[in-house]
């Protein structure tokens, strides 16, 4: 399932690369213009409050997958040194993989504000008895907004957050590559519509394959990995899946306000029967989105319940303790092995 696992990821990545990108322009453009501004403007982009609905059903000789997943978030990268997010998850649905079947229910809530993470679970089902476990424990802090405790997170996982000088210009060779790179062809032009009040040009399009694998090609070799002609071959392929997708773009500001992505066949694994939904819906750009802390927050250490999963660790014993970044650095590569 580790291939299968791996596809359904980086198709993900993909789509949502594909989906949100927006921007800004002029309403006398050409369709292949309109996406070049679409294309163009996405630097453009500080904050955004968007929803996300997506179906998955796989099959193949040994396993099949169906869930069902629906996000809505609000992104403010205003302030780029102090990143807002506010996320509400909803997951739901079932996995049948090596003759053991997994199906269960996830309602979570995130927000972050600069390097202060809260987070909030308000439901976890499961048939797998190891959540179950998880889930007892839990159980105190259901429905109740947790602050991630600052002594837990390593000064290397804070830096996440912040990008140095080449991680900033690397994002910026990227994007100029995307804008000039033909990576969607217009197959179909709907005319303009009326979607949540604002006017829209609509567009079936698909991926120029020829395109897409010039932009990994170059992609890859500007993060410093040189891909083989098979390579890039193989990670343009899923675009024989797509069995349509379409664009609504504001005729004014060029904003992508909505974007579906069906996909069938060999998607998710070679010769699957399979079947991925995505739906994306934004209903505001660069607004002031006043994404707050929680009033009512308790802190939380996850080392208190990684120790009581471990062996009932009695939790005052981690009081005062800090996990330094060579504990943090040791314990990740003991998982990565």
């Amino acid at each position: 399932m580790k291939k299968t696992t791996t596809k359904i990821i980086a198709l993900f990545g993909i789509s949502m690369f594909i989906l949100t990108a927006c921007g800004g322009g002029d309403t006398s453009k050409s369709p292949e213009e309109v996406l070049q501004s679409w294309k163009a403007s996405i630097q453009e982009t500080h904050s955004m409050d968007m929803e996300i609905d997506m179906s998955m059903k796989g099959q193949d000789s040994e396993d099949n997958i169906d869930f069902n997943l629906n996000a809505d978030a609000k992104i403010d990268r205003r302030k780029d040194a102090d990143p807002e997010m506010d996320i509400a998850l909803k997951l739901n649905g079932s996995l049948n993989t090596s003759g053991q079947v997994w199906d269960g229910d996830l309602k979570a809530q995130l927000k972050t504000l600069g390097q202060n993470f809260y987070f909030k679970v308000d439901e976890i089902d499961s048939s797998d008895p190891s959540i179950e476990q998880v889930k007892t424990m839990l159980e105190p802090y259901k429905g109740k907004w947790q602050h991630l405790a600052s002594d837990f997170v390593p000064e290397a996982l804070r830096g996440l957050q912040e990008k140095d000088a080449e991680t900033l210009q690397l994002e910026a060779d990227l994007k100029d590559l995307f804008v000039n790179t033909k990576i969607f062809d217009v197959t179909k032009e709907y005319g303009v519509e009326k979607l949540n009040g604002n006017n829209v040009y609509h567009y079936g399009v698909k991926i120029n394959k020829e395109g897409a694998a010039d932009y990994i090609r170059k992609a890859s070799s500007l993060a410093g990995e040189d891909l083989t002609d098979a390579e890039v071959a193989e990670a343009v392929v899923f675009a024989d899946s797509i069995t349509s997708m379409e664009l609504w773009i504001g005729t004014k500001d060029y904003y992508l306000y909505k974007g579906t992505l069906a996909l069938s066949g060999g998607a998710i694994e070679g010769g699957a029967a399979s079947e991925i939904n995505l739906t994306y819906t934004a209903n505001s750009y660069n607004q002031d989105l006043r994404i707050e802390a929680p009033d009512d927050f308790d802190e939380f250490n996850p080392l208190t319940l990684f120790m009581q999963m471990q062996g009932g660790i009695d939790p005052a014993m981690m009081e005062g303790d800090e996990f330094s970044d060579e504990e943090f650095e040791d314990d990740f590569m003991m998982e990565e092995e």
